[in-house]
């Protein structure tokens, strides 16, 4: 480079050289756009070694596209990693939330949220749209792992590193109620005189959503926006007015 013989450096700048390099800032923009364009929310990202300007210009990016498609950054959610040993991210991985991956979706806003408490409580609500009793799961990054909640009250804390650890969520001395309810307002978006969902966009918090997401409930939520459309035809009413 210093003999004086005209070079160009690849991905790496020397002096006042012409190089070609790589455009990690609107590059890291670039796909935090395509996650969203498929309809990502919760968008994690995993970096190299943080002594590099590479590293540094990809974080940059990765927040400026965050912020400009107006989504947060949980804490965690920008961690460090080896590029030259993939073993190394392993727990870096397993310590982000499992809502990154596949499970989640999107949610409508509701006449109403059904809360963790509200749904393992075994509240009787008046416009029931179904039954069920299987557990609760929130996985969670800090401690990393996965809180099971049964409805007798019980709870069983599972981690890859350490043992399951089981203790109560609920008064031992309450009764264990033989099954949860969901409301069909929780079905039911704002905004729109006659439409009902069914399924996993269902209105429900982290812990709530855990328990309800199963296909025993689900299959549920589809016979209950079945049954309230036929009363919105029939009666000639709002969706909104036949949830009774």
């Amino acid at each position: 480079v210093e003999s004086g013989i005209p070079c160009v450096t690849i991905d790496h700048m020397f002096s006042s050289h012409p190089s070609i390099i790589s455009d990690n800032l609107n590059g890291i923009h670039m796909l935090v756009d395509r996650a969203v364009a498929l309809g990502h929310r919760r968008i994690a990202y995993i970096h190299g070694q943080r002594n590099s300007l590479v590293t540094e210009n990809r974080i940059r990016g990765f927040k400026r596209a965050m912020e400009y498609h107006g989504l947060a950054i949980p804490e965690g959610y920008v961690a460090q990693g080896r590029y030259d040993d993939p073993e190394s991210i392993r727990p870096v991985i397993e310590a982000l939330p499992s809502l990154v991956g596949i499970r989640e979706t999107w949610h409508i806003r509701s006449l109403h949220q059904i809360t963790t408490e509200e749904l393992l409580s075994g509240k009787v609500i008046p416009d029931t749209a179904g039954k069920g009793t299987y557990r609760s799961d929130i996985h969670m990054r800090n401690p990393v792992g996965t809180l099971f909640r049964y409805l007798d009250g019980t709870q069983i804390f599972q981690s890859p590193y350490k043992p399951a650890e089981t203790s109560r969520w609920r008064d031992e001395s309450l009764p264990t109620p033989p099954y949860y309810t969901w409301p069909v307002r929780s079905q039911i978006p704002v905004g729109f005189d006659n439409l009902i969902t069914a399924g996993r966009m269902i209105d429900a918090d982290a812990g709530a959503y855990g328990a309800l997401r199963v296909m025993i409930n689900m299959n549920q939520s589809g016979e209950t926006a079945g049954d309230v459309a036929f009363k919105s035809l029939d009666k000639n009413r709002p969706i909104h007015e036949c949830w009774q």
